[in-house]
């Protein structure tokens, strides 16, 4: 709890990272981590106004990667990395963390892409092989199989899956991106409690609903997902829903505030977990809908003027 209260300089912050580049190097299945801890650290940097530690260890990440089998993979992580930091520390810096958390996020989904492509060049295909991967997990379960079964007859699995693939990169790159929103909220709560809200406050931009039903028209009258716009309208789709899903956490998390101040802060992590857990799960569409709802008669607005009268 000491680290988390006290500001930390940012060559502290430097040598944490290159301590986690080193041990990631050394214990390669640590690698995954790193998508999670080295732009939290870079983020805290760029808030700070850190510039030279962050310099550093950009510079020092890079130079230490190649030491290591995967040092090509590093060498595409860390600048992307470098640059959702950049986007997310200045937003932490002037208050304003909703427009760049889709920034962050499309800095993520131009990684995996990279990462795709980079994967190409070496021979390796490896959106055939995560389709495979994917393809195998369904037939694993009896659930998915009956739920494929009962609600997509005369749909080829494979052809499915690899429609869903871009569809998973992008929601993956939403849980990236809000992952780390959520370990700097932590780091400012501990250090402020009255510092300002991120999460509670998170809305899609006005008149998405519109544009979400223009898209189920277009599903509805074209069903077919075999050609490129009907896969980019499927993936919208998806993704719209994922949102809308995430703006009615936001708001359940907005009304009871209060509540959730008095709290522990661990207990305050754990029930948010579970709700996103709950949001790609089980209660995916109720939540959508209240977030459509939330969209377009703005229930935190009303609210708000409710409690006033």
């Amino acid at each position: 709890m000491f680290f988390i209260k006290t500001k930390m300089t940012g060559w502290g912050l430097s040598i944490v990272y290159m301590v986690i580049v080193i041990v990631s190097i050394m214990i390669p299945n640590l690698i995954p981590l790193l998508l999670i801890l080295l732009p939290a650290l870079l983020i805290m940097m760029v808030k700070n106004q850190q510039w030279r530690p962050w310099i550093l260890s950009l510079s020092l990440g890079m130079l230490l990667a190649l030491f290591s089998a995967n040092w090509l993979l590093y060498w595409i992580f860390i600048p992307f990395s470098a640059i959702e930091g950049w986007f997310l520390g200045q937003g932490f810096a002037r208050k304003e963390v909703g427009y760049q958390i889709v920034n962050a996020t499309l800095v993520w989904v131009a990684f995996f892409v990279a990462l795709v492509l980079l994967f190409n060049a070496s021979g390796l295909n490896l959106l055939s092989q995560l389709t495979t991967q994917m393809v195998k997990e369904i037939q694993s379960s009896s659930f998915l199989m009956a739920l494929n079964q009962s609600g997509i007859q005369g749909i080829d699995l494979t052809t499915l899956v690899a429609t869903m693939i871009p569809s998973v990169i992008i929601v993956c790159s939403i849980l990236i991106t809000l992952t780390h929103v959520v370990i700097l909220r932590i780091f400012e709560t501990a250090r402020d409690p009255q510092s300002f809200p991120v999460l509670r406050h998170f809305k899609m931009p006005k008149r998405s609903a519109f544009l979400y039903g223009l898209v189920l028209l277009i599903m509805v009258f074209s069903p077919s997902n075999s050609d490129f716009i009907g896969q980019a309208v499927s993936t919208v789709f998806m993704v719209m829903t994922f949102l809308f899903a995430l703006q009615a956490m936001s708001l359940l998390w907005w009304l009871f505030k209060e509540k959730m101040r008095q709290l522990p802060l661990a207990l305050q992590i754990i029930i948010g977990l579970a709700g996103t857990f709950l949001i790609i799960t089980i209660l995916l569409e109720i939540f959508m809908i209240i977030g459509i709802i939330d969209n377009i008669i703005d229930l935190r607005k009303r609210l708000s003027k409710s409690k006033e009268e």
